[in-house]
């Protein structure tokens, strides 16, 4: 009777461990994905942004990448509070946009479009 106990002691404590790792990868970073962390995004987005606009009169166009802000327009690249902790940046002529997200396929995701705003798309 004891073994089987034991069996079964061990067979739930696997189906738990494996329904945790389900839950982690279905989730894909997106455990930090609050209000509050949205907003401490945004404000650590602030001085990228402000380094990007910098950039752009420096140079007359944005950089390919943000590393290329550092050092001469920020000493170093804040990382967002919400998602997966990665900006994720494009330029195109005379525009950029900078998002954080969460997942896979980067969603849900914040973004900001320079001479725009914020747009939260869940």
């Amino acid at each position: 009777m004891i073994h089987v106990s034991r069996r079964l002691c061990i067979a739930g404590l696997l189906a738990l461990l494996a329904l945790s790792a389900l839950v982690v990868i279905r989730l894909g970073g997106c455990e930090s994905w609050s209000p509050s962390s949205i907003e401490e995004s945004k404000k650590r987005a602030e001085p990228i942004i402000a380094a990007l606009e910098a950039y752009y009169t420096a140079h007359g166009q944005f950089p390919k990448t943000l590393q290329d802000l550092v050092p001469e327009h920020i000493d170093e690249l804040p990382q967002p509070a919400a998602g997966t902790g990665q900006w994720h940046y494009a330029s195109r002529e005379g525009s950029f946009s900078l998002s954080f997200g969460c997942g896979k396929h980067h969603y849900p995701n914040c973004t900001f479009s320079w001479k725009s705003t914020w747009l939260l798309d869940h």
